[in-house]
């Protein structure tokens, strides 16, 4: 089950155990209930998947056993960069948890006239990481969405990736855009028989 889900670093693996401590130990300990002998499925941010049997509870500590991993499937159709104008912060979380759940690979906040926060200082990348986390368990994706510094749209398009990006899609959505729709977009590329193209 998805919610049986919990991510780890490298770090924590040492002679095939697994050793658990904060956030994630209150949650398999409290909110799963989960005892010795449980399986959950542990996951690494470099795409690693591993089955882990619970061993012992310690008073701030769990210890899971590996019993078996794979390297989770890498098979990616396109890369996706989300370079979006700064709103409020419940927004923008929001915004991060849809793009989680809708395969976004990076979001890029990008500082223009009309974003809600100016100072990129305002930005807590800590929290954010914690919602990417969270949102991630609940759909069972395998990839880290990443959330680059912000910056000047002039200076995202001229010192990043971005610049070389020719042969890509660059799309620039809005909202009051009423001829060229997205789905119209996919329709001229071939595309629009995809799961993702609702009519």
């Amino acid at each position: 089950m998805r919610k049986n889900i919990i991510f780890i670093e490298e770090r924590q693996i040492i002679n095939n155990t697994v050793v658990i401590e904060g956030g994630d130990c209150h949650y398999l300990r409290n909110v799963l209930r989960k005892k010795i002998g449980d399986i959950v499925t542990g996951k690494t941010y470099s795409r690693n998947i591993y089955s882990l049997k619970i061993t012992d509870f310690l008073e701030n500590k769990i210890i899971l056993a590996i019993i078996d991993s794979k390297k989770a499937n890498t098979d990616q159709k396109c890369f996706i960069t989300l370079a979006l104008s700064i709103p409020r912060l419940d927004t923008f979380s929001s915004i991060i948890k849809r793009c989680v759940e809708m395969g976004v690979n990076e979001i890029i906040p990008v500082l223009t006239e009309r974003s809600f926060i100016k100072d990129p200082k305002k930005l807590n990348y800590a929290r954010f990481g914690r919602i990417i986390e969270s949102s991630m368990k609940q759909c069972g994706r395998n990839d880290k969405l990443i959330i680059k510094e912000a910056g000047l749209i002039e200076h995202i398009f001229s010192t990043t990736e971005l610049k070389n990006y020719t042969e890509f899609n660059k799309l620039f959505p809005y909202e009051g855009e009423e001829t060229y729709s997205l789905k119209n977009y996919f329709e001229k590329l071939g595309i629009a028989n995809r799961n993702f193209i609702k009519r």
